[in-house]
């Protein structure tokens, strides 16, 4: 027996072979004879002795005989076909004994006991994911079969580098000549060389899970239905039976496409029914776990009438984070004659509509037969839904129809529980009053609160309960009942922070309606803070005519508070997001904001335009009132009586009082003392209303008028001399901030007014000549009673018109 390698050989052949046995361990075709015959010419260069053998052809006498020659390196080549024996693993661990080396390579097992060699560093294995080509390698396969190499990232996602069957693609495709790989050989091959040789139980187990996108122990185990199934995939997983480790924990694996193409061609593989079941399983298991595309795919091809159940699932679990880019991949995958159960479809469509999808749920809707439906519930539960998705999209015409349409059906009898039918009337008739509320038709009190809540399901009430206190304080203020709506709104959020809803979009509306109160009373720090909050909570809520009341009521407070940039950007975000629906209503208060704005910036041009858009507008009551402003700060007194009898009409508070000052401004002159009189009217309304904001917006001008009806209020009628007072000292400091009415072009030459360019300049600025520059510059001197530009910046700024900086 010659002597062992010399210690630098040693150092060289440790760096190539890490342990002095090594199992290769992998598939037919992974690569192993190349693998083995790489090992021996390495070996050879290192001035080591090398001997490479097939078991298969060789036998086990001339592997023995190998094995106890004195040969450094031994590769044998098909070891598994060898039987285990008492001589094979006394010549194995001989040769580690000496420091030679011994490397085993097999499809799924070697014949030693190779493992309670690794602990101690004397064995390694070298698996299937170790003997993958990489892309640089398959690339330089293809180029040299003289294919473009531009796609081998699918060649590389079909085969995952497996030697043999990529380069069976790399051959069938020079073959034919086709511009796309076709794996039909290399299938071929996989299932005769790797599937057919499986034993038994591992066949088995690889048939069924070849269907789903990726395995582990769980998936196992539900899938086969077994106890003992995550051992078995254990045991494949160590015999490298084509399965490969996806990174991450737990661990997980996943099969080569054409392997998994090769499995579910199999004979013995399950059948339709028992397929059907093991996804529809694992489909749930998936679910569970919240691995939401795999379940969603798993039981589209399992049961597509579940799939719509469990896409109302997942977009109920993922959509309050953010939409999932795949939601409407999965929608559209839905079959276009799918006979789901009726409540599945509904549950979906409401679920779309939740998350944003409104088209997508009407069309799932439109593809839905309800008149077939055998059950009444369900038809009434169609409109209600169907009344939804119309209110999203401000269709609020239909939406008022479908919902009393779905109040008939009711009302013919439903044949379901009481709760049920309980719950479905509380929708529908919900739909009917928030229309009526948005449109300004709706007595908050009588038709708004409290009237069904005892009749909700006990799972709704609270929800029901927290969502109409909500709106009902909303309605107050804007109807002008502000006293009311700040203690309806109150008691919402304690009824919501009882019940565990405080930080849910069910609390919008009460934030909402304190910010109005707020903004009422002057304190507009607090309302901003109430609409932002508001804004926050709205993101996940469900109606859009919320979000506009907000966006609105948030736009006006910027204004007020100075900030005109921000408001005017808050206002065109909401007209470029809803203006195209063509609601009338929301259009209307669209244009009252504007008005608002625009009285703040004294852009006369534009209110001017704003009034005449307005005219003939007589809902909502705020849109109204704001025509009153328009024609106030204009200066034109030919419409007041119209204004006022359309106000009259309106029947609320706010337009109570603003009517009433409305006609004290149109007989100001020739009848003093009526105006008088309809001032007191007035303020006796705003003060038991708690109404502020409101009568110094339509009381400029009627300072003289206002301090007459203080002479003569009557204490035990009202108003209380201390209101009266506050009105007269706040009319009295706004009177001349009102003197100031600037043209649009005189406003827009004003902003540059803080700058340092001269008048040529400015005119270069504007695109107007020199001498208009200064005719404007003389207007805007008047106007503001100043000489100089300095003065006239002091005084603007003075005034709340911000200048650009």
């Amino acid at each position: 027996m010659s002597a062992a390698p010399g210690s630098d050989t040693l150092r060289a052949a440790d760096d190539l072979l890490p342990g002095h046995l090594v199992a290769v361990i992998a598939p037919a075709g992974a690569g192993k004879t190349t693998y083995l015959a790489t090992i021996a010419d390495s070996m050879r260069t290192r001035g080591l002795d090398a001997v490479t053998l097939d078991a298969f052809i060789s036998g086990p006498s001339s592997v023995l005989e190998a094995l106890a020659g004195d040969t450094d390196v031994v590769c044998i080549d098909d070891a598994h076909v060898l039987a285990p024996s008492d001589e094979l693993d006394a010549a194995v661990v001989r040769r580690i004994g000496e420091g030679r080396w011994t490397v085993l390579a097999g499809r799924d097992q070697v014949p030693v006991s190779w493992r309670r060699w690794s602990g101690r560093g004397q064995a390694v294995e070298v698996g299937f994911a170790d003997l993958l080509l990489d892309p640089a390698q398959l690339a330089a396969l293809v180029e040299a079969a003289g294919i473009p190499v531009d796609d081998v990232d699918e060649l590389h996602r079909l085969t995952a580098g497996w030697a043999a069957p990529a380069l069976l693609c790399v051959e069938e495709r020079r073959r034919t000549g086709s511009d796309d790989w076709s794996t039909t050989d290399a299938v071929r091959y996989v299932r005769s060389e790797v599937v057919e040789a499986l034993p038994d139980q591992l066949r088995r187990l690889l048939d069924r899970l070849a269907f789903l996108p990726s395995l582990d122990d769980e998936v196992a185990r539900v899938a086969l239905e077994s106890r003992h199934a995550a051992t078995l995939l254990d045991d494949a997983a160590s015999r490298q039976l084509m399965l490969l480790r996806t990174p991450g924990s737990p661990p997980t694996f996943h099969l080569p496409p054409v392997a998994a193409a090769a499995l579910r061609a199999d004979p013995q593989g399950p059948d339709a029914e028992e397929l059907r079941a093991i996804r529809h399983s694992v489909s749930l298991l998936y679910e569970r776990r919240g691995e939401w595309d795999d379940a969603v795919a798993l039981m589209l091809e399992a049961t597509p009438e579940h799939a719509v159940r469990q896409l109302s699932r997942m977009l109920g679990a993922l959509e309050p984070l953010g939409r999932t880019s795949n939601t409407l991949t999965w929608f559209r995958r839905l079959p276009r004659d799918l006979r789901a159960q009726p409540s599945g479809v509904l549950g979906l469509a409401l679920a779309l509509i939740q998350a944003g999808y409104v088209s997508e749920a009407e069309e799932l809707l439109e593809r839905s037969t309800p008149r077939s439906w055998k059950r009444r519930d369900e038809f009434a539960e169609f409109l209600v839904v169907r009344a939804i998705a119309y209110r999203v999209r401000f269709r609020h015409t239909e939406a008022i129809d479908a919902a009393q349409n779905a109040l008939d059906v009711i009302a013919e009898g439903l044949m379901c529980s009481a709760s049920r039918t309980n719950f479905l009337r509380l929708i529908a008739e919900e739909q009917i009053k928030e229309v009526r509320a948005w449109q300004g038709d709706l007595d908050p009190v009588q038709d708004m609160f409290g009237a069904r809540n005892d009749e909700a399901p006990h799972g709704y009430r609270d929800v029901s309960l927290v969502h109409a206190m909500g709106i009902t304080a909303v309605v107050l203020c804007e109807a002008g009942r502000f006293a009311q709506g700040a203690e309806r709104a109150q008691s919402t959020l304690n009824v919501a922070a009882r019940r565990g809803l405080d930080d849910s979009h069910l609390t919008t509306e009460a934030h909402l309606a304190l910010g109005l109160v707020a903004s009422e009373h002057g304190d507009l720090v607090e309302a901003r803070d109430h609409f932002q909050r508001a804004r926050d909570l709205a993101e996940t809520a469900l109606f859009p005519t919320t979000r506009v009341r907000i966006d609105l009521a948030l736009a006006e407070v910027l204004g007020r508070l100075g900030d005109r940039q921000a408001a005017q950007e808050q206002l065109d975000s909401v007209v470029e997001a809803t203006w195209d629906t063509g609601d009338p209503v929301l259009q209307s208060r669209v244009l009252a904001t504007s008005a608002v704005m625009q009285a703040l910036t004294r852009d006369a041009t534009q209110l001017a335009k704003t009034s005449q858009r307005l005219r003939g507008v007589q809902a909502p009551g705020m849109a109204v009132r704001e025509r009153l402003r328009c024609a106030l700060v204009l200066g034109s007194t030919a419409d007041l009586s119209a204004i006022a009898a359309d106000l009259d009409a309106v029947h609320t508070a706010a337009t109570d009082v603003a009517a009433a000052l409305c006609r004290a401004h149109a007989c100001r002159d020739k009848d003093p003392q009526a105006a008088t009189e309809y001032v007191l009217h007035a303020l006796r309304l705003a003060e038991k209303e708690e109404m502020w904001h409101t009568v110094l917006d339509f009381a400029t001008g009627l300072e003289s008028i206002v301090a007459r009806a203080a002479e003569a209020t009557d204490p035990t009628a009202g108003p209380t001399p201390r209101f009266t007072r506050r009105v007269i000292s706040h009319l009295s400091r706004m009177a001349e901030q009102n003197q100031v009415l600037l043209s649009s072009r005189e406003l827009e030459l004003a902003r540059y007014l803080d700058s340092r360019l001269t008048n040529g300049q400015l005119a270069e600025q504007l695109f107007i000549s020199e001498n208009t520059v200064k005719t404007h510059l003389r207007h805007i001197y008047q106007k503001l009673g100043v000489e100089q530009r300095d003065q006239a910046v002091r005084k603007l700024e003075e005034l709340g018109i911000i200048l650009d900086r």
